[in-house]
């Protein structure tokens, strides 16, 4: 009874009917078996080498949070990627809204929500390329950023804090890694990436600091 659910599931999806195909599907060994944790382990391992550190990073922590949330919510540490409805993706928003830490604070805000969000979208349309869904369960779910007015530093501010001296290494890093990236426009991720490699010492790394701050100081002035 079970291998004729099979057959016909097969039969259903278009798949060519074999032997081996009716016994992968009667086993749980085909790709419409395939599990969330493996998607998420597939995209791990397969954009390691694509993706920044920090945007790794990301994609780490989103995980960590749908582990807790399978936990918590469904009791299961997995479930197969037929199981990803619409009704899984407004669980986990809301999951991720009222998340708090040990000091029963709240973590994340609607855009930090939405940032984990986008990355599950897009591993989920890295399943759908895969043919491991056939279903998008983000097709009825829209992201929904606020828009901020980004408050920017005055040249006055950022060599107050330039001039700061904390007397903490720790903070003392910290600032120079922020004045840092503040004089070169460098984002955090390609900041923390930089090595020796990538830097050059003497009058020529002298003007081009001096073009960097005066490039910032037009900036400001306008």
């Amino acid at each position: 009874m079970v291998k004729l659910q099979c057959h016909k599931q097969l039969v259903e999806e278009d798949k060519i009917i074999t032997s081996n195909a009716i016994k992968s599907r009667y086993l749980g060994e085909d790709d419409n078996s395939k599990t969330l944790k493996e998607l998420i382990a597939y995209h791990n391992t397969n954009m390691v080498h694509v993706l920044k550190a920090g945007t790794m990073k990301s994609y780490y922590t989103t995980e960590k949070y749908l582990q807790k949330f399978l936990l918590k919510a469904r009791k299961e540490k997995d479930l197969y990627l037929k199981q990803l409805n619409f009704r899984f993706i407004t669980d986990f928003e809301h999951y991720l809204r009222n998340y708090k830490n040990s000091k029963e604070e709240y973590v994340l805000g609607n855009n930090g929500v939405m940032k984990h969000l986008e990355r599950l979208k897009k591993i989920i349309n890295l399943a759908l390329k895969l043919e491991w869904m056939t279903k998008n369960p983000f097709t009825q779910f829209q992201l929904k950023y606020n828009k901020y007015d980004r408050a920017f530093l005055t040249l006055e501010e950022l060599q107050t804090i330039e001039n700061k001296a904390f007397g903490i290494p720790r903070m003392e890093l910290i600032k120079d890694l922020f004045v840092f990236s503040c004089y070169t426009g460098l984002s955090y991720g390609d900041m923390i990436g930089l090595t020796s490699n990538n830097l050059c010492f003497g009058p020529v790394l002298q003007e081009n600091c001096n073009v960097i701050k005066s490039q910032i100081k037009q900036s400001i002035s306008r």
